[in-house]
């Protein structure tokens, strides 16, 4: 597949007619990455949304489209303009089932960058259209790999950017990362990244429109009232394989397979989520004296003991910390993310 990064299509005011019946269909319509601005009025204030980023994350997609199914977008107060970006691996068979096309980059980690080829110039086109419009608030919709509640990350703990996560979900992850991602560029306005769950779920789907459709609607977010109680995570690490370093996922490995394989993680480290360990956890196993894991933009020794450390063999997270965003046994792949690891959770309440 020949792709033309330099390509956006610009769409203005759809109506339900004039896109395809289903969110397949509509996606199959599309030649390319794809902007969408819904204009009300020249003056209104302009609010942006940003999905499919990743060719797996369908929910954004699906929610947009039964938006414009349902004329939502017909009279509004503000002004919208909807990003739709990794079309091409989103094609790919099986359909919404590829985060890249093969052998390609996340173009969530593209951003920020001076480069112009390939990815990284779609980026710059895609944060360019983004400044274009001077937002006021920005929604980046994705899904995770994995069964998981849903949160917000941003790079600010702010009323603006807890009032826009509380849309969505009743977390905040505050991150301090550099990784190329959306949510960490300056747009001068509030940005947030939702991971609306898995995208292999209707609940996923039905939770992204009921999100959008508050963010499209509520004329003054910076009024809106914060729920009674969000959970705020700061200073989440992310954990990544080092180079030349073999994975494997398994319940109960056989000592053959954990001596073949440098890393192998018990595969029900999926469902753990957010579960904080009360006690020194396995969650898997290494034939190596350090564990061949890495921290990503940290001193890794230090930083890496005081979350996960290794004992005969096996591979335990510490006490009082948590994972969340595990990466599926089939989506890992090498030198990016395995999981993010967090300590520090605060529990805000509305007096």
């Amino acid at each position: 597949m020949t792709i033309d990064y330099s390509k956006i299509d610009y769409y203005q005011n759809l109506a339900a007619d004039d896109v395809p019946a289903t969110p397949l269909a509509w996606l199959q319509s599309l030649s390319s990455a794809s902007v969408i601005d819904f204009v009300g009025h020249e003056k209104h204030p302009w609010r942006v949304v940003t999905t499919l980023l990743h060719g797996n994350s369908p929910s954004g997609l699906i929610a947009i489209h039964r938006l414009i199914k349902a004329n939502a977008f017909a009279k509004l107060k503000v002004n919208i303009r909807i990003l739709i970006a990794s079309v091409e691996a989103a094609q790919q068979k099986p359909f919404f089932g590829n985060q890249t096309l093969p052998n390609g980059t996340n173009l969530d980690r593209c951003f920020g960058s001076t480069s112009l080829s390939h990815y990284y110039l779609r980026a710059q086109l895609l944060a360019s259209s983004i400044r274009q419009v001077k937002p006021e608030a920005i929604v980046d919709v994705q899904n995770s790999q994995t069964t998981s509640k849903p949160f917000a990350m941003s790079i600010k703990q702010s009323h603006d950017h807890l009032a826009l996560s509380s849309l969505f979900c009743q977390t905040l992850i505050v991150s301090n990362l550099k990784l190329g991602a959306i949510f960490e560029q300056a747009f001068n306005c509030p940005i947030i990244s939702v991971q609306c769950g898995d995208g292999q779920e209707q609940q996923s789907h039905q939770l992204t429109e009921n999100g959008l459709m508050a963010f499209i609607e509520q004329k003054d977010l910076t009024l809106r009232e914060l729920p009674v109680e969000i959970d705020v995570i700061h200073d989440p690490k992310l954990i990544s394989l080092a180079p030349d370093t073999s994975l494997n996922w398994q319940t109960s490995p056989s000592e053959t397979d954990i001596t073949l394989t440098d890393i192998t993680l018990n595969d029900s480290l999926t469902k753990h989520s957010f579960s904080v360990f009360k006690q020194l956890t396995p969650i898997g196993w290494t034939n190596k004296q350090k564990p061949k894991l890495l921290i990503r933009n940290q001193t890794n020794d230090e930083q890496l003991s005081n979350y996960i450390t290794v004992d005969s063999g096996q591979i335990f997270c510490q006490p009082g910390t948590f994972v969340f965003a595990v990466n599926s046994p089939m989506s890992v792949s090498a030198n990016d993310t395995l999981f993010y690891i967090a300590r520090e959770e605060v529990k805000l309440r509305r007096k």
